[in-house]
């Protein structure tokens, strides 16, 4: 049985992987153990690489699934898996989510739930994919911003917009990925695979 610490040791490892993986796709040749080792957080936690400082990266993992993206100006993706209980989604949504977002939601519990929990995982993914663009994290408040998944666009109350992309994601979850600009659909890669394929 694996414990919650050694689920947490593959996650880690698992991220250094894909890390190092799309490492290699920048510098076109293999990171030297110098190269990983320079990796650094900013007090927000969001990781970097001083040494290349061109190049953006993002992870999230959820469920037994890791996913890194890169590109060539700041993003932030995030995957989690479709919830299966639209009670305990709509408790979420109720302490985060606007109201009319909660509305949306709770005419849809009634509607057609699985539709319900794809939209609650589009409107979480949206704001995990925003705050790990922007490294603010949880230290910037949920209604500080709001998703708009019509326009693709995040809206804070700063007056900043922030562009979302819907990405295809595996079977029972939801992937979104957030930039300053929109990325051509063709132009999205990332890189995914489950966390027992990594070494601890």
């Amino acid at each position: 049985m694996t414990s919650i610490k050694d689920h947490a040791r593959l996650e880690s490892s698992c991220a250094r992987s894909l890390t190092a993986a799309a490492l290699s796709l920048y510098l076109k040749s293999t990171p030297s153990f110098e190269d990983l080792r320079g990796e650094v957080r900013t007090p927000e936690g969001k990781p970097y690489f001083p040494a290349f400082p061109a190049f953006h990266y993002s992870i999230s993992h959820s469920a037994g699934l890791v996913v890194c993206a890169a590109w060539e100006a700041p993003i932030g993706i995030d995957l989690q898996q479709i919830p299966s209980d639209p009670q305990n989604a709509m408790r979420i949504a109720n302490h985060f989510f606007s109201e009319g977002e909660q509305n949306a939601l709770r005419q849809l519990q009634t509607e057609d739930p699985n539709a319900m929990l794809l939209l609650f995982s589009r409107l979480w993914t949206a704001r995990e994919s925003y705050v790990k663009l922007t490294g603010r994290g949880l230290a910037e408040p949920f209604d500080n911003y709001c998703p708009d998944l019509t326009e693709g666009r995040i809206h804070t109350k700063s007056g900043e917009s922030f562009s979302l992309t819907a990405c295809r994601a595996p079977s029972g979850y939801c992937m979104t990925l957030c930039s300053h600009e929109p990325i051509p659909p063709e132009d999205i890669h990332y890189i995914s695979y489950p966390i027992s394929n990594c070494n601890s």
